[in-house]
């Protein structure tokens, strides 16, 4: 999907042409392919179906202040979307992106109700990759080695078989979530097998690590690379 920025030659665009179909969202407007839906269920996608659900639910059961708090924080807040512009979320929108974070991967921790007024946390001074599928040595290694309390890596990451395939963010997927205060290293070869099937050597492997913090939901700046897979 690809968001357009509209201007003089076209002040509005909708419906159909060839293989595209335009569109808008309450973030403007947008193009994708035509397809069929496809339902994809796995363990991954199912577990990520069910916290949404969750959390979709728990929304209805804040209170007006509690609502209200995430409208304001959601202000203050703004995403960038992907032409740079700011987009301020939903209310809901914002909880649910938080929470989501909190809930996923290994060690969740409880759902926060209210948002923090803490800033995201500082990146990584250094975070490095090792490629070797054998003996399970795909991991990371980042500086400082110990992460705080409440921290944790947050790891997404794309698999191509092109080394001219630059350009992959619109298939970075979430890898994984580690526990609390982990120590360097972290190995990712069971997480990304079981998002990407069976790993093989001359396959590239594109990371975004991330220091996620379970007290607030907010990640870091992130740290990328790649490596081709030996």
């Amino acid at each position: 999907m690809a968001k357009l920025r509209l201007g003089a030659l076209a002040g509005s665009v909708s419906g159909s042409i060839g293989c595209w179909t335009f569109t808008r969202n309450r973030y403007g407007a947008v193009a994708r392919l035509r397809s069929k839906p496809v339902t994809i269920d796995n363990p991954v996608t199912q577990g990520v179906r069910n916290i949404m659900t969750a959390l979709s639910r728990a929304w209805g059961n804040l209170t007006d202040p509690e609502q209200l708090a995430w409208q304001t924080w959601a202000k203050v807040n703004p995403i960038n979307d992907p032409l740079g512009d700011k987009q301020v979320l939903q209310p809901n929108d914002a909880y649910i992106q938080c929470n989501a974070r909190i809930l996923a991967g290994e060690a969740p921790t409880a759902v926060i109700n209210t948002p923090g007024t803490a800033v995201a946390p500082n990146t990584f001074t250094t975070c490095t990759a090792t490629y070797t599928i054998a003996g399970n040595l795909i991991q990371l290694n980042w500086t400082p080695a110990n992460l705080a309390a409440t921290q944790k890596v947050w790891v997404q990451a794309a698999i191509v078989n092109r080394p001219g395939m630059v350009f992959v963010k619109n298939q970075m997927r979430f890898i994984r979530s580690t526990g609390l205060a982990p120590a360097s290293p972290t190995g990712l070869n069971a997480k990304l097998e079981a998002v990407f099937g069976t790993l093989a050597v001359g396959l590239i492997l594109h990371w975004r690590a991330y220091i996620f913090d379970s007290a607030t939901g907010l990640l870091s700046a992130p740290i990328s690379g790649h490596g081709v897979l030996a």
